[in-house]
């Protein structure tokens, strides 16, 4: 597998070879995570978890490997489940884990997993490491569940691949929220518009616009598939303790044919008072996957009671957007000016005294080329730094990188847009 000529992330030390278990081998697996990782100099993947022998995905301009193909092309085993595999000798040598299974498997995969690394540290061996696909699970109870577990298990890292939350501009507006730049949070405006009626209105993609749980199927379709990113995004920014979500209200709109959610309409209401405006829909015309590729249009307005912070924009354009922070200054008691700073190297610099990042709209990340995203790079970070306190004979240090509460404020919001949108009233927030 070809090697890429661009850097990968730097920890201290000297450059141990991590070992990297994927698990689930479908779409998203075959196109990113596995090309990605197999460009890392210092990355071995050593084990793929496939329980399809053919996996299929009408989203794929190619046909699929089957696992035995896969094993051949990345020089690797094949299990068939993921107890499988920590039962061989393989289990207990893999650094980190790349969980890109059917999202209602999320939580069985993840619980187990993170019960694997408390077993290591119990006897002491090497740490275990998770990236987990979004949404963190389709089920609010398994989020709750799964949260309460990775907290017991604090040496592994567990990153969810928000994308858009690893990029620098995240980072950024996180930093001006925190430090009170726009005061007190009072009110979110957000938007995500994708051109994705030809995945969700296609009946061969029920994977998309059905949900397989324990309770049985139920409904599916731009709740589960899409805001998870935006959402993810603003409780990344904002943080644990600033709108948290009390009660919801939504009405959807279906597709024609599928019957799956297009578009949402809420409103979130929050414990702290902050007003919470929330849509999306999947009705802008086009496709990502054309020639021009046609981009989702995102909107994250967040008001403060001494400024505002926006961020929109096309995310196939980065010249369509930037992130803004403005605020109000009181010079004296009969004149207020406002002030804008577009947060963007030099400007940017002004507020934290360094650049780190490009001017311009960057949300999530697909790009098929190179390493991978800020999340894929943040998780083989955290996997060198593990082996190298492993081989070094310390004690692991607890991982500063853990998404759960995250996660689970996307999994507690989705979960209620679907229940609100059901019974057509407003519902509490579980």
């Amino acid at each position: 597998m070809e090697r890429s000529a661009e850097s990968e992330p730097k920890s201290q030390g000297t450059q141990h070879t991590v070992n990297v278990a994927v698990i689930g081998c479908g779409w998203w697996a075959q196109g990113w995570h596995l090309p990605h990782l197999a460009r890392y100099e210092h990355v071995k993947i050593v084990a793929l978890v496939e329980p399809n022998s053919n996996p299929f995905c009408t989203l794929s301009s190619s046909p699929l490997l089957p696992p035995d193909k896969l094993a051949e092309k990345y020089s690797c085993p094949v299990f068939h489940s993921v107890a499988e595999l920590l039962e061989s000798d393989l289990g207990a040598m893999i650094d980190g884990a790349v969980v890109a299974a059917s999202h209602s498997a999320h939580f069985t995969i993840g619980a187990a997993l993170i019960r694997e690394g408390l077993r290591r540290r119990d006897s002491g061996n090497r740490v275990l490491n998770l990236l987990l696909e979004k949404p963190f699970t389709t089920d609010v109870n398994e989020a709750r569940k799964l949260a309460r577990l990775s907290k017991e298990y604090t040496e592994g890292a567990f990153i969810i691949n928000h994308t858009a939350c690893y990029r620098p501009q995240a980072t950024v507006a996180k930093h001006l929220i925190a430090t009170k730049k726009i005061g007190q949070v009072r009110h979110i405006v957000a938007s995500m518009n994708g051109p994705l009626m030809w995945l969700f209105d296609d009946p061969r993609n029920d994977s998309w616009t059905k949900l397989k749980t324990n309770h049985g199927e139920q409904k599916s379709g731009y709740g589960w598939g899409q805001m998870a990113h935006i959402l993810a995004w603003i409780y990344t920014v904002v943080g644990d303790e600033v709108a948290i979500p009390t009660r919801v209200y939504c009405d959807m709109g279906d597709a024609p044919v599928t019957g799956a959610d297009v578009s949402i309409a809420a409103v979130v209401s929050c414990s702290d008072g902050t007003t919470f405006a929330l849509s999306g829909t999947a009705l802008l015309p086009g496709s990502q996957y054309t020639d021009p590729p046609v981009g989702k249009l995102i909107s994250v307005h967040i008001f403060g009671d001494q400024g505002s912070l926006m961020y929109s924009g096309d995310d196939r354009i980065p010249a369509s957007g930037r992130l803004e922070w403005r605020k109000t200054s009181h010079e004296d008691d009969d004149n207020q000016i406002r002030q804008e700073f577009p947060c963007s190297n030099g400007d940017w610099a002004t507020v934290v005294g360094e650049e780190i990042m490009s001017d311009g709209f960057f949300f999530e990340d697909g790009e098929t080329e190179g390493l991978g995203p800020g999340s894929m790079r943040q998780f083989i970070k955290a996997c060198h730094l593990s082996v190298q306190g492993h081989e070094a004979g310390g004690s692991p240090l607890p991982s500063k990188l853990n998404d759960v509460n995250v996660g689970l404020r996307t999994v507690q919001i989705i979960e209620a847009l679907y229940r609100s949108a059901s019974s057509g009233t407003s519902v509490k927030v579980d």
